[in-house]
């Protein structure tokens, strides 16, 4: 999908503040609050905005642990199958992100968390859930979370659309392809 200058910019505007009223967005872009609920609405419908989220701190509410877990679906697991695999995992409520690897000799990559150490030892000598074996976990604690928010990446990524970098890329890809194609 294509965004627009208003797209990009109330999408910013967004990432900063969840909070923010369509009439705040629309006196920063100089646009009416009409359009901005457009704008929104388009975001939303297409996919791009899938909801609102709270930046929760894991510490204050005593989640301390944390184990990233390389890991390979299972032989039930390869009986259910993958997207139902995934679902289990995704049901666990110590799952908080599940990344599908590609190829290799894993197939996920699995970040949960925990109240503390004691907790996660006895999850992970029990393993609920049979649909991947565990290959290996690094367990870090709280105190080693650094960064927990990809809003930075995405301005970056709004950005270079919108930037003079992105499009000396394109032209050199389109310069590239010119010559090949003779």
């Amino acid at each position: 999908m294509q965004l627009t200058k208003n797209d990009r910019k109330t999408l910013m505007l967004l990432l900063e503040n969840g909070r923010i009223t369509d009439t705040e967005i629309a006196s920063k872009l100089k646009i009416t609050k009409q359009a901005v609920g457009k704008i929104r609405r388009k975001l939303e419908k297409e996919g791009i905005i899938k909801g609102y989220k709270v930046n929760i701190d894991y510490e204050r509410l005593g989640i301390k642990s944390f184990a990233i877990a390389t890991a390979v679906l299972s032989r039930e697991g390869m009986q259910k199958g993958f997207l139902e695999a995934e679902e289990n995992l995704t049901r666990n409520p110590h799952v908080i992100n599940i990344f599908r690897v590609p190829s290799g000799d894993i197939t996920h990559i699995i970040i949960y968390g925990f109240e503390d150490l004691d907790e996660l030892t006895n999850y992970f000598h029990r393993m609920p859930d049979d649909s991947v074996d565990i290959k290996k976990i690094h367990v870090c604690s709280h105190i080693g979370l650094v960064k927990n928010d990809p809003t930075e990446l995405i301005k970056e990524i709004l950005n270079r659309k919108d930037g003079k970098k992105y499009k000396a890329q394109f032209l050199e890809i389109e310069r590239f392809r010119k010559r090949i194609e003779g």
